[in-house]
């Protein structure tokens, strides 16, 4: 660390030396012009350009810990301030607006002002330069600048005079607010880009940013104000600045094509209430599929009595090999009740559970959030492999949820696989008052659904083949293009169908998939769940619920050079089907 120190310490004396001679990073000294000008810093390149002048640094800008660092008296000559070296003091004094700071080349320390500054953290030596953070030079000088990503360059606009206006009770300067567009004018629907050009002469940093009129696009022709006027960290505020924003030619996007190309996944993209969905979305044509029914992992749905008055056993059933438990059940008893699940063996020999999936959320009072946490939950695919032995004649606890207070309620989706007999008991227990299993009674209830299914996955599958001329849907649980599982209520050995598919997983593999935005509607009420889009969830809606009168979510977009598009919904308990997916084909825009 000391030889650094020296090093450093040597390097600044070198530095010095070139100061005093009259001579900066960028060469020899030089006048600048006095109008407003742009300053563009090109990462890593020695090639600047100031105003119409293009000139060469003696060291490029670069960045260090995230931050640019420019040449020191190349920043001084460019913004108008003195940088100065004192054999006296051995020191550098950099004198930008209202601000004095000095570097002393023995003790590598910087005043500013009245505080001192670490070297490390705002200056550096780079071939023997003296180079400096942009950011805490400009700031004090209220220089505009903005990183300029696509080209790599830093972008400063300096102004021939600020027009904070001097106020004498505080010692403090009024911010400026300024802005401008990235084009003149503007097409009908076109996304309106703002640059913010605000400052504070003073450098204390702007807290409060006050738009009016600043849309993302306009969709008619014509001149529309856009106003901005800004706060300093006094509390001082700006003049009101005022922009227009000329809108003309031919249309790019209508008012309801506009979020669809540009609003970010997970929003709201709304239809205009109900009339807007019948106008949009409700004549759109089903998607031609094919659906095929995985028929290795059986279906045991626990949703009958729904809501749990009395102790006893929920549902009951043999599972021998692979199957799927899915339970939905709210506590209306008036007590404290616990839900369990029972693993018995009738057979004579051990028979080994594994449990390689599961979904689980803790007892709640929202039915929408219970069943929307259990399916993201169990969408993950946690990476597990849980094993529960059940000796030959002996029932285990396979699950035993917290308590249950009156009006909560929970859901569990659990994935096993046995290498035997096993028969699953879903039960609810009195807390205060709990009983071995052997003595509860079948709740005999037909009120919601419950039953055992041939099958607990279905995959559909489509080929765009690239094109889309117009959209189309996937529509779930709308009986007409999407039929619920048939099965049998192993406790009233009746009939049973599983209305809305729950616990039932989609697999949607879509090849070849065109541009398109991938949309979200519920039409059947109430909706809060997850959709998995290509391997990552997106919460339908991020908060709150979703209905058909609020619009549809945007869960993602193809480019069209994807060679699938694959989504996995499970319907969340507490929601209400069916839902569509709406695929909607986008250009090319010109």
């Amino acid at each position: 660390m000391r030889m650094k120190r020296m090093a450093t310490r040597a390097l600044l004396v070198m530095m010095a030396l070139v100061i005093a001679a009259g001579y900066g990073a960028s060469g020899s000294a030089r006048a600048v012009s006095t109008a407003s000008y742009y300053v563009l810093l090109y990462i890593d390149q020695k090639q600047a350009v100031v105003g119409n002048e293009e000139v060469e640094l003696a060291v490029a800008p670069t960045i260090i810990d995230g931050s640019t660092y420019v040449p020191a008296r190349f920043l001084g000559e460019t913004l108008g301030f003195p940088v100065d070296w004192s054999e006296e003091t051995r020191s550098i004094t950099l004198a930008p607006q209202n601000h004095r700071i000095v570097m002393n080349v023995d003790q590598l320390t910087i005043q500013q002002d009245d505080a001192i500054v670490p070297f490390d953290s705002v200056a550096a030596i780079i071939d023997g330069s003296l180079v400096v953070k942009l950011t805490w030079l400009a700031d004090m000088t209220g220089t505009s600048y903005a990183y300029n990503e696509e080209l790599n360059r830093v972008e400063m606009l300096v102004l021939k005079t600020p027009d904070g206006i001097y106020i004498t009770d505080q010692q403090n300067s009024k911010p400026v607010a300024k802005f401008a567009t990235s084009k003149k004018v503007y097409r009908p629907g076109e996304p309106v880009k703002y640059i913010d050009l605000s400052y504070d002469p003073d450098a204390e940093g702007l807290v409060e940013f006050k738009w009016t009129g600043n849309k993302e696009a306009f969709f008619r022709a014509g001149k529309y104000p856009v106003k901005l006027q800004v706060t300093d960290g006094h509390g001082n505020q700006s003049s009101v600045f005022t922009e227009y924003v000329t809108v003309a030619g031919t249309p790019y996007l209508s008012e309801f094509e506009f979020p669809i190309y540009n609003k970010p996944v997970g929003s709201f993209i709304k239809t205009g209430g109900w009339s807007g969905y019948y106008t949009h979305f409700d004549s759109i044509p089903q998607l031609d599929k094919t659906a095929t029914y995985d028929k290795e992992r059986t279906l045991l749905v626990s949703d009958c009595p729904e809501e749990i008055r009395e102790p006893g056993i929920l549902y009951q059933d043999m599972v021998n090999g692979k199957s799927r438990l899915y339970a939905h059940h709210i506590n209306m008893s008036g007590q404290s009740v616990t839900f369990m699940v029972y693993a018995t063996n009738p057979s004579t020999q051990p028979v080994t559970i594994t449990t390689t999936n599961e979904g689980e959320v803790w007892p709640s009072i929202y039915a929408n959030l219970i069943g929307s946490e259990a399916t993201v939950d169990f969408l993950v695919k946690k990476d597990m492999k849980k094993e529960m032995v059940i000796p030959p004649g002996k029932t285990y606890t396979y699950v035993q949820m917290p308590t249950f207070l009156p009006g909560q309620g929970a859901n569990v989706i659990y994935d096993v696989e046995t290498d035997g007999p096993i028969r699953f008991t879903f039960a609810a227990q009195l807390t205060n008052a709990m009983v071995p299993p052997s003595k509860l009674k079948p709740i005999m209830s037909t009120d919601f659904i419950r039953g055992t299914f041939p099958s607990a996955d279905v995959s559909w599958n489509a080929d765009l083949g690239r094109s889309l001329e117009k959209p189309v849907k996937l529509s779930i649980g709308n009986v007409a293009s999407d039929t619920f599982l048939t099965g049998i209520d192993a406790l009233t050995k009746q009939p049973s169908e599983n209305f809305g598919n729950w616990g039932v997983v989609y697999d949607i593999h879509l090849k070849n998939p065109p541009k398109m935005a991938i949309m979200f509607m519920a039409k059947g009420g109430y909706f809060k769940g997850p959709v998995k889009v290509n391997e990552e969830i997106v919460l339908v809606p991020q908060s709150g619920v979703l209905t058909a009168f609020d619009g549809v979510i945007l869960l993602g977009r193809t480019t069209g050079k994807e060679a699938s598009l694959d989504l996995e919904f499970s319907p969340p308990g507490g929601s209400n089907l069916p839902v569509d997916i709406i695929l909607y084909p986008l250009q090319d825009l010109e």
